[in-house]
């Protein structure tokens, strides 16, 4: 009887930032992505004070471990997020109040799992968060199935994008893939994701439940994934009352192996390149 051994991984994350006049640039903290975004100035002193600095500072700590088959992996995440400023209390055109200092608590658990004969693979992760001094700014926000450039997307099938603004949440989601030939190229995807809400002061709804359904066929190679589905959201308010009903197309191009598969081809002819990008249709 054979053993599996665990192999393991740990990643600390440390993101901090600062500015002073002008729009600030820092870490996309909704994204946790190391990439340069710019904070709205609204954040900063009126008078744009050189004394009055704008800070955020972001700490993630990543756990993950693989079995040696391959067929089964979890992982583990944990983010602390401060949004520090040395300013009043202000409000948005004298409306909306933002908070000097923000900071969120969230973690996430995911479990992926491949069936060895079938090859269908599934996704399971369990997302908790919860913030202090929250304000529209660096609340939480869950809704639709467009990941963007997070790489934690709250996602809810058959909202809107970031519809739901939420103090604390937790989320659950369930995602189902069956390949459909024998190089994985072809998919069909099946999701579900159910979250429990506390919302942000102003901007509360009916009911703290929300869930959504979807599914669509996914077309994918090593520099391109194309999907087009339908999803449902369940407690989605419209005019009509509950229920909300979705059709898009989400495609994603990883443009370092795209620009390896077309300059660097096997072959002068740049048709060879691009075969590599999109592979050969049902084949």
């Amino acid at each position: 009887m054979s053993q599996s051994r665990l192999r393991s991984s740990c990643r600390l994350h440390l993101f901090p930032c600062t500015a002073g006049l002008g729009a600030p640039q820092c870490i996309d903290h909704r994204g946790l992505r190391d990439r340069v975004v710019q904070v709205p100035e609204r954040r900063l002193p009126a008078a744009h004070d050189p004394r009055e600095i704008f800070g955020h500072a972001l700490v993630m700590i990543r756990l993950g471990q693989r079995l040696d088959d391959d067929a089964t992996a979890v992982e583990f995440a944990g983010v602390v997020d401060a949004d520090l400023a040395d300013e009043p209390q202000s409000r948005i055109e004298g409306d909306r109040k933002l908070e000097p200092q923000s900071h969120l608590f969230w973690g996430e658990a995911l479990l992926a799992y491949t069936l060895p004969e079938w090859k269908h693979n599934i996704y399971v992760s369990l997302t908790a968060g919860t913030a202090i001094e929250a304000d529209r700014f660096s609340t939480y926000r869950l809704g639709a199935l467009l990941p963007m450039v997070s790489e934690f997307p709250l996602s809810l099938p058959g909202y809107y994008y970031q519809e739901i603004s939420a103090r604390d949440f937790g989320l659950l989601g369930v995602n189902y893939i069956v390949p459909l030939d024998e190089k994985q190229r072809w998919n069909l995807n099946g999701t579900f994701t159910t979250a429990v809400v506390d919302y942000l002061p102003g901007l509360e709804q009916p009911g703290k439940w929300h869930a959504g359904v979807g599914a669509g066929i996914l077309y994918k190679t090593k520099a391109l994934k194309v999907m087009v589905g339908y999803a449902y959201g369940v407690n989605a308010i419209r005019s009509d009352g509950r229920g909300a009903h979705s059709i898009g197309l989400l495609m994603q191009v990883d443009w370092a192996k795209a620009y390896d598969a077309v300059f660097n081809a096997d072959s002068p002819n740049r048709w060879r390149g691009l075969q590599k990008i999109f592979g050969r249709f049902g084949g």
